[in-house]
Parts: structure tokens; C-alpha cells; sequence
């Protein structure tokens, strides 16, 4: 009997450390979790910090090509004024053939159309 009793101690003993092994593992695995939780919320944000960058660098460089589109026009629209006014103040028909290829190349003509313009040229 004494044995039995001796047992059951140490069964109840056994039971208890665990148990709190048990609870010890559950309160490891909540913070664990809750770790986890932390660190998935800060990669989201991180995420979305990112995703706002890049949509702003995405407008900066909309902004920046339409400002480099828009300073091509001005100096083909220089270029092509000045040659215009060669072409007025040419006076060969050779001349006025390679100032009209030029004028055709900044207005990107076609080749039918430049042929309009040989044709025309006198």
C-alpha cells in the first residue's frame, strides 16, 4: 500500500511538472505567434512604404520624360525653324532638295509624301 501510495506521489508529481511543461510550451508557442504577428505587420508596412515610393518615383519619372519629350519638340521645332528659313533664303533647287529632306526628317514624312515634296520642288 505503501508502494501504491508511494506511486500515485510520483504520478501526481510527474503529472504536475507536465502540466506545467505543457503550459510553459503553450505560453512559448503565444509569444511565439504574437512574434510572428509582429513581424508579418512590420513586413506589411514595409511593403506598403515601398509600394509608395515606387508609385513616387513612378511619377517623377512621368513628369521628367514629359520634360525631356517636351525639350526634344522645342529643339526640333528650333531645328526646323531654322531650316525653314533656309529654305526661304535659298536660292538653288539642289538646296532647297536637301533642306526639304531635312524638314521631311524632323516631320518624320513618309516616303510618298516626300516624293510630293521632290515633285514639288522646282
Amino acid at each position: 500500500m505503501q508502494m501504491n501510495l508511494k506511486i500515485s506521489f510520483m504520478n501526481k508529481k510527474f503529472l504536475e511538472k507536465n502540466k506545467k511543461l505543457v503550459n510553459y510550451g503553450k505560453h512559448i508557442i503565444r509569444l511565439s505567434e504574437h512574434k510572428i504577428r509582429e513581424i508579418e505587420q512590420a513586413s506589411l508596412m514595409k511593403d506598403i512604404q515601398y509600394l509608395q515610393i515606387v508609385e513616387t518615383l513612378k511619377e517623377e519619372i512621368r513628369v521628367l520624360e514629359s520634360r525631356i519629350t517636351l525639350q526634344k519638340s522645342e529643339v526640333n521645332l528650333e531645328y526646323l525653324r531654322n531650316v525653314f528659313v533656309q529654305l526661304l533664303n535659298s536660292t538653288t533647287s539642289t538646296s532647297r532638295k536637301h533642306i526639304l529632306k531635312a524638314i521631311g526628317a524632323v516631320l518624320k514624312l513618309t516616303q510618298t509624301e516626300m516624293k510630293k515634296v521632290d515633285s514639288w520642288n522646282i
